[in-house]
């Protein structure tokens, strides 16, 4: 999970506002939404906010539950989100909209998939959804643990719509009597153990608590939580509850508190800038990107980050215009070394995948250690180009290079360059990152009106990418 840790950079998201759209209300690009006036629409919450999260429902559908209760949480959950307004403007955040995902499952004895977080592209729907999920009991055992298990490697993932943790933080809500079965203290510890993973995390974890028909004890997850993410399923006031704090907990445009060790505290990236100097695009546009990462890295210096620099430039062939350094950091000559890259075009092709290819081998590289700090700083690549690999034919290799990075988790931004060729370059630039929330601008093309945007939107993704520990500093590699 990524958190904030720098005022400056901090500041910058208390004057963003956002539009709420409810669970999965739309895929970016995919859908427009509905706006509504708060008044119009009876009971909803108020809010000069929109709510930005990816939420998994988690229902419990064992024996020891009554099918009355079973449907009663289903109930529960549209109550919730009814309560949610869907927007309160039409402001925006730094990444153009806010909105919820929301994704469910149902356990018992083995875990059911019934809709995926990416899936759902209305509010209609996600009722329709939840609606026609099957809680008849498939056995007696609540193998809450298996459950809570399958989350992070089935559900919260880029391809099922997790989407950046630092926009987007992650919430489990479980539906359960709260009782593990079999009941066997190593299965009571396993079910304990996943969801303080989930909290070291930061996902945070609600539990709705429901009666159960055994009067069984003990509870399993309920000693691990906080009374204030503790709801009961028969207090009538509990939907509210629950749908007030999401409102508090995750407002649109501002991460939530920093979950810091406190020795290792600071905002840490090695970044690469790729610019494109093929000939489909104006000259004036590769000196506007060069402005662009000017001003990005003089934004990173006013949060005080650690951050190394490297730049690339390709057209046929990638080119390194100068790697990662140890040397102390130096805004004023980096963003020297930035202005004096030569974009004047050699030839009329840009080998897009070529130049991620490189990236990936060169700068990104586990084996390369001189360019490479794995343990200490996140990853991240910032693409100038139109979109249009040459030759044609080979934008599919563009697309199969870029996912080898995100699978290697480094971050991919586009700042989308206009072509002369009259041609569209769309398909590309939605392709090669992980969502639209990573292209920039939002709307258009770069231009003289918008670098000073473009380049703070960028730099305050890079304001929350907090430093991992290095070996050294987990004890791992004793000093000398």
């Amino acid at each position: 999970m990524v958190a904030f840790n720098s005022g400056n950079a901090f500041s910058h998201f208390w004057t963003m506002s956002g539009l709420l759209i409810l669970c999965g209300l739309f895929n970016l690009g995919i859908a427009q939404p509905s706006f509504f006036k708060p008044d119009e629409s009876e009971g909803l919450l108020p809010t000069n906010r929109g709510v930005c999260m990816d939420a998994m429902l988690v229902f419990d559908t064992s024996c020891s539950i009554t099918m009355a209760t079973r449907r009663q949480a289903i109930e529960f959950s549209k109550k919730v989100m009814s309560l949610i307004p869907m927007a309160v403007s039409p402001l925006e955040t730094i990444m153009g909209t806010s909105f919820v995902f929301c994704g469910a499952v149902t356990f018992d004895s083995e875990l059911r998939h019934e809709f995926y977080m990416n899936s759902v592209k209305s509010k209609e729907q996600l009722f329709i959804n939840l609606d026609n999920i099957n809680v008849t009991s498939n056995g007696c055992k609540s193998k809450t643990y298996k459950a809570l298990k399958w989350l992070p490697k089935q559900y919260f993932t880029r391809s099922r719509g997790d989407r950046d943790d630092f926009l987007f933080p992650d919430l489990v809500i479980i539906f359960t009597d709260d009782r593990t079965i079999p009941g066997s203290l190593g299965r009571i510890k396993q079910t304990r153990d996943q969801v303080e993973d989930f909290i070291e995390n930061d996902t945070k974890v609600f539990l709705v608590l429901e009666p159960n028909s055994r009067e069984r004890d003990p509870y399993t997850i309920v000693d691990v939580l906080d009374d204030d993410s503790i709801f009961e399923l028969d207090d009538p006031d509990a939907p509210r509850r629950m749908a007030e704090k999401m409102v508090s907990s995750y407002p649109c445009g501002l991460p939530r508190p920093p979950v810091l060790n406190d020795d290792v505290g600071r905002g840490c990236v090695d970044l690469v800038f790729a610019f494109d100097i093929g000939c489909s695009h104006l000259p004036e546009l590769s000196k506007l990107s060069k402005d662009v990462a000017t001003k990005i890295i003089t934004e990173l210096s006013s949060f005080s980050m650690d951050y190394r620099i490297a730049a690339v430039t390709f057209a046929a062939r990638p080119k390194d215009e100068f790697v990662f350094q140890f040397d102390p950091i130096d805004a004023e000559k980096i963003n020297e070394n930035l202005r004096k890259i030569d974009t004047s075009s050699p030839v009329c092709r840009s080998a897009t995948h070529r130049m991620l290819q490189h990236v990936r081998n060169t700068h990104f590289s586990d084996i390369n250690e001189i360019n490479y700090r794995k343990a200490v700083n996140q990853k991240a690549l910032v693409i100038f180009y139109d979109g249009l690999t040459s030759p044609a034919r080979a934008y599919e290799r563009t697309i199969r290079e870029a996912q080898e990075l995100l699978n290697q988790d480094v971050d991919i931004f586009v700042v989308k360059l206009d072509n002369n060729r009259n041609k569209d370059g769309s398909i590309e630039f939605k392709n090669i990152v992980a969502g639209e929330e990573y292209l920039f601008p939002r709307n258009g093309f770069l231009d003289s009106g918008n670098v000073e945007e473009v380049a703070q939107g960028i730099a305050e993704r890079f304001g929350g990418y907090i430093c991992k520990p290095s070996e050294e500093e987990l004890g791992l590699v004793v000093p000398g």
